[in-house]
Order: structure tokens, then sequence, then C-alpha cells
């Protein structure tokens, strides 16, 4: 009779708070099914199927409840009770599995979710425990470069190294920024163009917005050249010749302008003009 795994055994005889179960009609190792949880038809000589393991009072048992982890495997499993001695956790049985102290890598409070193996100690109990997980883990990955994938960070080591991976590519790397925070964070797309933004003449949007008030050298109506990256284009269709002209706007190192390519302009140039362009 096996300790900790699933296993068919016989049923041998019935008593008024379950029947036993043996390994065959002539063994005299026998084990206990609670009555609660006898099938209804079944009938002595039948195999059932159950999982064996011990009770509060460290007597051998059997159940046809499933639980969340066997012998070799390794599970989630939710903290119920945390002690002096271990934690107790839920494992989907009547008696809570305990996760004596020696066995953690680190302490763990009611409510955190741990992974666990499953093991018998040296007084023939299952406990379970946070170490010797990493060479009961699968190797025959399904992923492939690029995926995406969610996991469960179990431990920290020393002993892992990382593979070397190339940085992303600058510009990707800004736009990933940019779509997650909001903000571009290591740079500016615009960085690279600085040097031809300064010998070209152009304003800067700062400029544009600040154009005819005292201070400013731009006056009201006054040709500019700007260099930027779009960021936004909204596409409306004009109500008297149901043309397309665009609002776009242009950012740079110190701000963002709005413009409005009327429908010959946006006709012309219009495939030249794409986000973070």
């Amino acid at each position: 009779m096996r300790l900790g795994e699933y296993q068919e055994l016989i049923y041998v005889k019935k008593v008024d708070f379950g029947i036993y179960l043996s390994v065959s009609r002539d063994s005299d190792e026998r084990v206990l099914l609670p009555a609660k949880q006898v099938p209804d038809d079944v009938k002595p000589g039948d195999t059932i199927r159950v999982f064996v393991y011990k009770d509060s009072r460290d007597r051998l048992i059997a159940t046809t409840n499933e639980p969340k982890l066997t012998l070799g495997k390794v599970a989630v499993l939710e903290v119920k009770e945390g002690t002096k001695i271990g934690a107790f956790l839920d494992w989907g049985l009547e008696k809570d599995l305990f996760l004596p102290y020696k066995e953690m890598v680190r302490k763990v409070r009611a409510g955190d979710e741990i992974l666990v193996p499953l093991y018998i100690d040296k007084s023939e109990r299952l406990c379970a425990s946070t170490k010797g997980i990493y060479h009961m883990l699968s190797t025959d990955s399904p992923y492939k470069k690029d995926d995406i994938v969610s996991g469960r960070v179990y431990d920290f080591s020393d002993n892992f190294e990382l593979p070397r991976v190339d940085e992303f590519p600058k510009y990707e790397l800004l736009q990933m920024e940019k779509e997650m925070t909001g903000l571009y964070l290591s740079g500016h797309p615009m960085d690279r163009y600085d040097g031809y933004v300064k010998k070209s003449g152009c304003v800067r949007t700062y400029d544009v917005l600040e154009a005819g008030k005292e201070m400013s050298q731009i006056k009201d109506g006054s040709s500019v050249k700007l260099c930027g990256t779009v960021t936004r284009i909204s596409v409306k269709q004009t109500r008297t010749s149901n043309m397309s002209m665009a609002f776009v706007t242009l950012e740079d190192l110190y701000g963002t302008v709005e413009i409005v390519l009327f429908p010959k302009i946006f006709a012309k140039y219009g495939e030249m003009i794409t986000p973070n362009n």
C-alpha cells in the first residue's frame, strides 16, 4: 500500500464507520475508507480508486477526494495557518498538509500561495517542502523566443545564470516606454535628429506656442519649419467637398503642437504622415 499515491484497492469488509480496502483479498494490510466517501453502488470484491494518506492520529486512511498534490509532483498551495514549528497548507483533504519550518526557504503567512512538492518524512508522514523543487521542473518548454508568458517566482539564487540577450533597439525601447507609461523614460525619438534640427533652422514647438507674444521672435502669420515625431493623427471629412483633412499632433524635445493639414496638402503628403514617423 503506497502512501501519498493513487491506487486501485479491493473492497474486503464493511463496518459501521466505512469499509476496509486492501491490495488483495488475502492481504492482512488494510486501510479504512470512511462511510461518507463510500460510493453508493459499490459491493464487496469491487475495486475502488483511492488516495492513501494519514489522518490526525497518524493512521493510514483512504479517500476518494482528489488532493491537489501527490508524490513526485509539485503544486501551488495556499497557506491556511503559520506557526512557530511550520505552516499548514490547504491541499484539498480534511487534514491539512504540514510544511515543517526546516523545509521553508522563507517565512510564509496565512493566505500566501507557495510552490511545494510532497515527501515522506522520517516518521512516515506526508509533508510539504519548499526545497528541492528545481530538479522537478519540466525542461521541455513549449515556449519560443518572443512569447509572452506568465509564471511564478519560487526562489532567488546566485546559482542561476541568466542568458545574455541583446538590448531592444533604442527606437523600439522608447515606443514601449511610451505605450506603458505615457512617457519617454530613457530618451526621446528626436534625440538623434538634434544636430539636424539646429543646422536646418527648425524652430521648437515651444516657440510656435509662444508666437505673437511680446518676447517671442516669431510673429503671427510667419512661415516656420518644424521637426518632430507624429504622435497622433485624426482624419476628418470636410462638409462642403467631402474631402479628407487631418489634425496632426507633432512632438519634439520641448513639447507638442497641433497642425492642421487641409485637403490639398493632406492628399499630397498624407502617405508620409504616419504615427511615430
